[in-house]
């Protein structure tokens, strides 16, 4: 009797131990993770005339820290979501023109500084496509930035004031990703549209008591990222690279007196093109 318990003990044991490690594995398929990433980006920023003409041109790199917690590492059907927060830093060339015309070249610089949250959820369908699992995603989210445009003087000498705008922007997306496992390693693209819910700039101008409130008018935009992870041999800890392309479009400002003058936001474009490098852990 005592050896049959034994032989059932040690079948339990045996099975236990078997199961135990796919167990674990299975449930960092699925588990939330944290994530922390660091990158630098080139940002662009362009201002545009009725005619489309350009008025000026900021570009340059910044750098930025990122934060994150989801699931959007799962290997089954179902729900997935990730909440980001983002924050960047850095001071650019400024290459723009005095207004009105005739108009003299005028060069500075830009410093920017903001913050940035979003939240997305979807739907993952596994193995749509052969082995990619196809995700249906929407996003909402805030960015707020401030753009500091340092005093310059013109190509003849001539002084020009800076500015400082403070921008407020809710935006939201819409999109598809394509998620695909081999071996250790995970990629994952993202693609889709994106849209200004509403708008906010302050205008703080020198020689101007208070700030100036102007609301550019939304325009479609597109966004992608291309992520490419590598697990660890326990798939706990997850390596990665993550390259995208990020924009906003606004179209131009009604327009908003101010003593005798009248102020307002051109049709404006942003672009930042971007890389990443990730870190992340399952803490369950």
């Amino acid at each position: 009797m005592s050896s049959r318990l034994v032989a059932v003990a040690f079948a339990i044991i045996s099975l236990f131990s078997s199961y135990a490690p796919e167990a674990l594995a299975e449930r960092a398929h699925f588990a939330p993770s944290i994530g922390v990433r660091v990158g630098t980006e080139y940002y662009s920023w362009e201002e545009f005339d009725q005619s489309g003409s350009r008025l000026l041109r900021e570009s340059g790199p910044r750098g930025m820290l990122a934060f994150s917690f989801g699931n959007l590492n799962r290997r089954t059907s179902g729900l997935v979501f990730r909440w980001e927060g983002r924050g960047y830093y850095g001071d650019v060339n400024y290459n723009g023109q005095t207004q009105p015309a005739p108009s003299v070249p005028v060069r500075s610089d830009t410093e920017y500084w903001g913050g940035q949250t979003e939240l997305t959820g979807g739907y993952r369908f596994k193995d749509v496509f052969s082995t990619y699992s196809l995700d249906l995603l929407a996003s909402g989210g805030v960015n707020g930035w401030r753009r500091t445009i340092a005093n310059a003087r013109t190509s003849t000498g001539t002084f020009v004031n800076g500015s400082t705008e403070d921008y407020r922007v809710f935006y939201f997306k819409a999109g598809a990703g394509l998620f695909h496992v081999h071996g250790n390693w995970l990629d994952y693209v993202q693609a889709g549209m994106k849209r200004p819910i509403d708008t906010r700039e302050d205008a703080h101008l020198n020689g101007v008591a208070s700030s100036i409130i102007v609301k550019p008018r939304s325009q479609m935009s597109f966004y992608f990222s291309w992520e490419i992870d590598h697990l660890d041999r326990q798939q706990e800890r997850t390596y990665g690279i993550t390259i995208y392309y990020d924009s906003l479009r606004f179209a131009q400002s009604p327009s908003v007196q101010f003593g005798g003058s009248v102020a307002y936001q051109p049709q404006s474009h942003q672009d930042t093109f971007g890389v990443q490098l990730g870190y992340y852990f399952n803490p369950f």
